[in-house]
């Protein structure tokens, strides 16, 4: 049977955190790895069945009715619940002033095991399938999957990608704008030959005669 503390270390790997590192993101933390493909909430009808191709590493993300993450994962079980379903559940989030719920925040990434069934073998089923990164690969002791070092390389780049998309870059048009709001504007568009005097002037809006562009200077 796979230990909760293996359980764990696989979902801290996935997501490239530690518990108790600030988890005020956790929302769009785990909405990154819905957008990689991990899907979401068990349907009854998959509690109530057990596959026997699944593994612990078949995580799914916890969303209420009305589509919010609330912080759950819902794994796999082995074995059924009291309840009959065959999954267990873990709150990865806590309340780092109260602890555990009610939960007003901030927040730190947590672990507590909410109960279910019991917990896939290591080497039963194919497992992962579902999870960024493919098929789970047991780790040697103390050690990562490939597929958890990747998915850590990921979500490392994720904030990284989206702030080189909003990046100014050579040839992006640009406004100049003053501490007090006014717009640095080339009067009659500036001038259309050599040697001829750039007329400045001030705006409150952006058109073509407040527009610039970014080139790269020699040197």
């Amino acid at each position: 049977m796979a230990t909760e503390q293996q359980v764990k270390d696989y979902w801290f790997g996935l997501i490239g955190k530690r518990e108790g590192d600030p988890a005020d993101d956790y929302r769009q933390v785990m909405q990154r790895l819905i957008d990689q493909g991990m899907q979401v909430n068990f349907v009854p009808e998959e509690q109530a069945k057990h596959n026997p191709d699944a593994t612990f590493r078949g995580i799914k993300i916890v969303k209420d009715g009305n589509g919010t993450i609330r912080g759950n994962i819902q794994v796999p079980a082995h074995q059924r619940d009291d309840n009959g379903y065959y999954t267990h559940e873990f709150l990865v989030i806590r309340d780092r002033v109260q602890g555990q719920p009610p939960f007003v925040g901030p927040f730190d990434w947590g672990w507590h095991d909410r109960g279910g069934g019991t917990l896939y073998l290591l080497d039963e089923g194919s497992g992962g399938g579902e999870q960024p990164g493919g098929p789970g690969t047991t780790p040697p002791a103390g050690g990562m999957t490939p597929e958890q070092v990747q998915a850590m390389i990921d979500a490392a780049l994720v904030p990284i990608r989206e702030e080189l998309a909003t990046a100014l870059k050579l040839g992006d048009a640009i406004a100049l704008e003053s501490d007090n709001g006014m717009i640095l504007c080339a009067e009659g568009g500036g001038p259309n030959g050599p040697d001829q005097r750039f007329v400045l002037t001030s705006r409150l809006a952006i058109n073509s005669w407040e527009t610039w562009r970014l080139r790269k200077g020699k040197g």
